[in-house]
């Protein structure tokens, strides 16, 4: 029998609050359309289909395999997956479709494998009879278009137990890739092609770089969008300090001219996790890179908000549930009971907003607390703060309302109210500051604070009216605006010029008046927004325009004027 761990208590300003208050409720937590699991259908008998959906997940990541598919040349087997994609879709959940480990019949087994042969024949064309890969995902695409719509092709193509370099040259995954778009496209024109995700690690290159290459040398290959939709790697026991930082490595360096060079796509994380150990008893992990279950819970949300803040279009967490071996990973042990980081996907489902206007990055307490703030989003501000170091932190948060929400990890919500608009927190220190090498790189921060200040509703400005008439070759454009809440911000600043589209002339200005130069026979529409200090931006549909027509005394008619708008 499992026992519970003991959940310490969190110190937040002069009170303490128990992070072992009741977790929300499985049926309130929205799924997130940024959030998704991998492996739901691993339970013999008993998917956690389920599960997932009430985790909060939108997505699950199942491979497809053709050796299962097709386990012989004219023999397909299609079952096992009908069920399968029936299920998911029952559930809710949207599948992400990973093509990979094709039979030795159709094989090229002159190149040695791990995991995986190498599809033979992948130099004829996709529709070609012999090209049996090609063939599989066409067919495979076809039958499941109507409800699948995200393919990705192959796994970890940067290491050898999925793509064993040099024997099988980048240049052939490359070719594989594109096959494969090329009948995934035939088949359903409306799919999203997910290249492999890559395990991206610092002390790997230069492997992925290899794999850009070939692939941004293949025929045609821009023209083409690089054979591929949406870029996706993996990252293991990345944890919150400035190892998860890669992810914006991996986004610049795909495209750098001289490494990879390919076109600029979204990216995905299609893999990312942290070890679980469940040693209740006290012993210790058997080796580094291991989480208490707390800790996991921890990790999970602060590896989500760094991949929201760097814009990642999706993110799966690996896995749903244990798979029986020596490494654990699951938010669900193999008896079925769920562990504390199951709680912590909920909470990140439900408080971390999938959408928002902007977000920001601070770094305080001489760089051991680093706080993540979304802006505008359908929450309000939301704020998600840890402390990096082996110490406690005492850290001072500054509100934009006078009251706000806490949030904790395993889902217990406080009210606060700030005093003259700050709270003190002290943070505990990170729970496992030595697992990296050097140490200065933990793995998992300390428990993260949620603070959410519910203002969603846009502010408003209002521009003053123009003469319909001016004689001057500068405008003088003053406005005013007004928030039911935290206050106005700032304003953004547009004009167009006759019937043209709209340009910006100035963002994030604090002042309420601006002078721009303007030409002689032009008429001008000038129009103003306004953003609050909790990041809710006004819809640009809804200011107001002031008009004038410049008609500059002592000008040639006849004389020609290009439409310039200098600010």
């Amino acid at each position: 029998m499992v026992q519970t761990l003991f959940c310490p208590l969190l110190i937040v300003g002069l009170a303490l609050i128990p992070s072992t208050r009741p977790a929300i409720a499985a049926p309130d937590v929205p799924q997130n359309p940024r959030l998704g699991l991998t492996f739901s259908n691993y339970f013999a008998g008993n998917p956690m289909y389920a599960r997932a959906r009430e985790a909060g997940a939108t997505y699950d990541r199942v491979e497809f395999q053709m050796r299962a598919i097709r386990p012989a040349p004219a023999v397909w087997e299609w079952q096992a997956y009908d069920a399968l994609v029936a299920d998911e879709a029952a559930h809710g959940l949207r599948t992400l479709a990973v093509l990979t480990a094709p039979p030795t019949w159709a094989a090229d087994l002159s190149i040695p494998y791990e995991s995986w042969p190498v599809p033979a024949n992948l130099h004829l064309p996709w529709n070609h009879p012999d090209n049996h890969w090609a063939q599989f995902v066409y067919q495979v695409v076809l039958r499941y278009r109507a409800t699948v719509k995200d393919w990705q092709v192959w796994n970890e193509p940067d290491i050898r137990a999925y793509w064993k370099m040099p024997q099988a040259p980048a240049s052939l995954f490359a070719q594989l890739l594109r096959v494969s778009y090329q009948a995934i496209k035939a088949a359903d024109p409306q799919a999203t092609v997910v290249l492999a995700g890559f395990l991206y690690r610092h002390d790997q290159w230069p492997s992925p770089i290899t794999v850009w290459n070939a692939i941004r040398d293949l025929p045609d290959s821009a023209a083409h969008n690089n054979y591929f939709d949406v870029a996706a790697f993996h990252l293991y026991d990345g944890g919150t300090c400035e190892v998860f930082d890669v992810i914006e490595d991996f986004r610049q360096n795909m495209t750098r001219p001289d490494r990879g060079g390919l076109l600029p796509h979204p990216l995905w994380v299609t893999e990312t996790g942290i070890r679980h150990w469940d040693g209740y008893s006290g012993s210790p992990p058997p080796g580094a890179r291991y989480a208490w279950p707390d800790e996991a819970a921890s990790f999970l949300i602060q590896n989500y908000t760094y991949a929201l803040y760097k814009n990642v279009g999706r993110y799966y967490y690996f896995r749903t549930t244990d798979d029986g071996s020596p490494e654990q990973w699951g938010l669900i042990r193999l008896d079925g009971s769920l562990r504390p980081i199951y709680r912590a996907f909920q909470v990140a489902a439900h408080y971390l907003p999938p959408v928002f206007n902007f977000s920001t990055r601070v770094w305080t307490n001489n760089n051991t607390v680093s706080r993540i703030s979304f802006w505008g989003t359908p929450l309000g501000r939301v704020s998600v703060i840890w402390n990096i170091t082996n110490t406690p932190q005492t850290y001072v948060f500054g509100s934009v309302l006078p009251t706000g929400t806490l949030v904790l990890q395993q889902g217990s919500v406080t009210p606060i109210t700030f005093t003259d608009y700050r709270y003190t927190f002290t943070l505990p220190a990170a729970p496992n500051f030595t697992w990296h090498n050097p140490p200065a790189l933990c793995l998992v921060a300390s428990p993260p604070l949620i603070l959410i200040e519910p203002d969603v509703t846009p502010p408003l400005a209002t521009i003053d009216p123009l003469p319909p008439i001016t004689t001057q070759p500068t405008v003088t454009l003053t406005w005013s605006g007004g928030d039911d809440a935290a206050g106005v911000w700032s304003y953004d600043l547009q004009y167009r010029i006759q019937a043209g589209g709209w340009v910006t002339a100035a963002t994030w200005l604090y002042t309420t008046t601006r002078v721009l130069n303007v030409h002689h026979g032009a008429t001008y529409a000038f129009r103003v927004r306004a953003r609050d200090r909790a990041g809710n931006e006004q819809a640009w549909d809804t200011a107001a325009v002031a008009t004038t027509t410049v008609m500059l005394p002592n000008i040639n008619p006849l004389a020609f004027v290009p439409f310039v708008c200098a600010p």
